[in-house]
């Protein structure tokens, strides 16, 4: 199978040619065409990235029992390989609302026909009012409740590092350990939101959130944004360093997240 993109990663592309192949056998003339989006497809990808993208069905799914198969077999590959998968399947005239920016500005198409002129993005404002939403669903889930009580606390305050570090990355020898992608997405998320509202426009991607905060706002939280950025995940690559030295800074930018 000739990939219409290709990520530069030879592993992630074997990946998605069988992830291609197993849909078009299940579910055969309903896919539109697939979408690698994020790191692998701007060029940025580190060890540990998420493998971002989009399965997009023509029009709507047939019947729930479509779109339940659809996630369940997305759900049965991500048990195959050794990344975290976040190659979700979307329908055309369904698709959620808050990620269609990321379909139409954040994403490359890899195989299949084009559809996103079927995919209509939502009004500026809307968008920055599903984006909020989307910022609190995050930070009261980290800390396993419904409704944010303000102010914060950490998601764990007796944990080293706060919470911050709930979520797991995987080894190239598939094993998952503690990584930073919380406390990446615990900064990040509300920045993108700030950057949203203060600029009215749509913001695809972590680096355009850094760069929107960066020229639009620029304030007193913009050298934790970029330390949280530049060393959790260029740096360390999401994972939770080893040297003692490291561990320590690692708790400083855990502790300043909510001061």
């Amino acid at each position: 199978m000739e990939l219409n993109f290709s990520t530069n990663h030879a592993a992630v592309d074997e990946m998605i040619r069988g992830l291609i192949e197993l849909y078009e056998m299940r579910f055969p003339e309903r896919i539109r065409g697939y979408y690698v989006s994020g790191s692998f497809a701007n060029g940025n990808a580190v060890a540990s990235s998420d493998l971002d993208g989009t399965v997009l069905f023509k029009g709507r799914y047939q019947d729930d029992a479509e779109a339940a198969q659809a996630n369940k077999l997305t759900e049965a590959c991500a048990r195959l390989m050794p990344i975290d998968n976040d190659f979700w399947p979307e329908a055309e005239a369904d698709y959620t609302f808050w990620a269609r920016p990321n379909l139409h500005f954040d994403s490359q198409l890899i195989w299949g026909e084009d559809g996103r002129s079927h995919v209509y993005l939502p009004q500026p404002a809307d968008y920055a009012r599903l984006v909020a939403h989307r910022v609190h669903y995050f930070l009261a889930r980290i800390r396993g409740v419904e409704q944010l009580r303000y102010p914060l606390q950490p998601p764990n305050a007796v944990d080293p590092y706060l919470g911050y570090t709930i979520r797991t990355i995987f080894l190239p020898n598939g094993e998952e350990v503690p990584g930073t992608k919380a406390l990446i997405n615990c900064i990040g998320k509300p920045a993108h939101l700030i950057a949203s509202l203060k600029t009215g426009d749509y913001i695809a991607n972590k680096q355009a959130t850094l760069t929107a905060y960066r020229t639009h706002i620029n304030d007193e939280w913009l050298p934790l944004l970029d330390a949280v950025y530049e060393t959790c995940r260029e740096a360390w690559g999401y994972h939770v360093p080893k040297t003692v030295v490291a561990q320590q800074t690692l708790r400083n930018l855990c502790e300043q997240t909510l001061a």
